[in-house]
């Protein structure tokens, strides 16, 4: 498992005010034509529990009243305010990874299973108190809707590349978070600050080190 941080400079393509990715997966996911998965349930990544439609639609909504006094008539009346779902809100994208070897290649293959966008979580005030997924997404159902749009303000040498191109050939930063165990621990369960980084940092060169020993010579 790993996270991608939209605060980092590498990332600030999935932030683009004009088309941010959470738009566009929120609006698919919204309309029907991307089946999303329950994040609050056990081993979520593996999309087993499809959530209702009316649970998506609700996701990152809320009404809140506000009060307004008459400038004239100086009475005061009741407004309600629907606040949709705002992609600012979507601090990072968690993705789960199968990682296998390929003994006749010598080489280390990664596929994309699923992805979950992490947005953040307000109290009743509109306080912040934490961060938790939307929903997870089977990489195989949201990958032709990746494909339709096109990445604005990437810095590469190829001019056009869609959402899908991205994610294949892994044209972002990311920390690995997760790796299997029988306890089913995250890295941040036992490390934090540095440690969490340096463990995560351990994890990727234990895997590459695995890929190394399988080469044939």
């Amino acid at each position: 498992m790993r996270e991608i941080d939209l605060n980092e400079k590498m990332n600030l393509p999935f932030k683009d005010p004009k088309q941010p990715l959470a738009m566009i997966i929120q609006n698919a996911a919204m309309t029907g034509d991307l089946r999303v998965y329950d994040p609050d349930v056990e081993y979520a990544y593996e999309c087993k529990h499809a959530m209702p439609l009316t649970t998506v639609k609700g996701i990152g909504r809320s009404i809140d009243s506000t009060t307004i006094i008459d400038p004239v008539l100086l009475t005061e009346t009741t407004a309600v305010v629907v606040n949709e779902f705002s992609p600012e809100r979507v601090l990072k994208y968690r993705i789960y990874e199968e990682w296998y070897f390929d003994e006749a290649t010598s080489t280390r293959k990664i596929r994309i299973a699923a992805i979950a966008p992490i947005m953040e979580v307000r109290n009743a005030a509109g306080d912040v108190i934490g961060q938790a997924a939307m929903y997870w997404i089977r990489y195989e159902d949201i990958r032709p809707v990746l494909a339709n749009y096109m990445v604005r303000a990437l810095q590469t040498d190829v001019k056009f590349l869609s959402w899908a191109d991205v994610f294949d050939a892994r044209l972002f930063s990311s920390y690995i978070t997760y790796e299997s165990n029988v306890f089913e621990r995250t890295i941040a369960s036992y490390s934090t600050g540095v440690d969490a980084h340096l463990e995560s940092d351990r994890v990727q060169n234990e895997l590459f080190n695995q890929e190394h020993d399988v080469w044939s010579y």
